[in-house]
């Protein structure tokens, strides 16, 4: 159902496209390899390009995986759906290839617990995002990314909105 808008003070600082009388975007992920330079060149391991670098046979048991359900593992999902001749319509060449790296995974976690991972050195990679990597470079530790090429385009952004559900009983709230 329609929100009112004119109760969203700050709405003249969301970007217009993330704005309608439906929906407000209220955050935004750029999915990205986020990876421990530092990890990298200690163990002679090329600056990772795709996916697919990430299943260099050093990395093996050093690579973090955002929990399978998590918005941010479903960019990564769609991103390898295109690299291996699907879409966003057809994510099964990117489950597919999703199992080539479960060799390299030392484990499926949110992204706290990936943070604490990558800050213990028990994680050197993740399939992860921009702002995590520039949260932990923040920190100190020697951090970069990669953003997940698709179609030729560098970036894939993907965008949370909040809505009211028609019919709520609780429209206040919601406005």
């Amino acid at each position: 159902q329609k929100i009112n808008l004119a109760n969203i003070p700050n709405k003249a600082n969301v970007q217009p496209d993330f704005v309608s009388d439906y929906k407000v975007g209220y955050w935004m992920h750029v999915a990205a390899i986020q990876y421990n330079t530092a990890k990298f060149k200690e163990h002679g391991i090329p600056f990772p390009t795709q996916h697919s670098d990430l299943l260099h046979p050093k990395l093996k048991g050093h690579l973090g995986m955002p929990s399978p359900f998590s918005y941010n593992m479903i960019s990564h999902i769609v991103a390898l759906a295109y690299a291996n001749g699907g879409d966003e319509s057809n994510i099964e060449p990117g489950m597919k290839a999703l199992e080539n790296f479960v060799p390299q995974i030392h484990s499926w976690v949110t992204g706290t617990v990936m943070s604490q991972l990558i800050k213990s050195g028990d994680v050197w990679a993740s399939f992860g995002s921009a702002g995590g990597s520039l949260r932990l470079r923040s920190a100190g530790l020697p951090m970069a990314v990669t953003h997940v090429k698709v179609k030729g385009h560098s970036g894939m952004p993907s965008v949370g909105y909040m809505a009211a559900v028609k019919g709520t009983k609780v429209a206040e709230a919601v406005d």
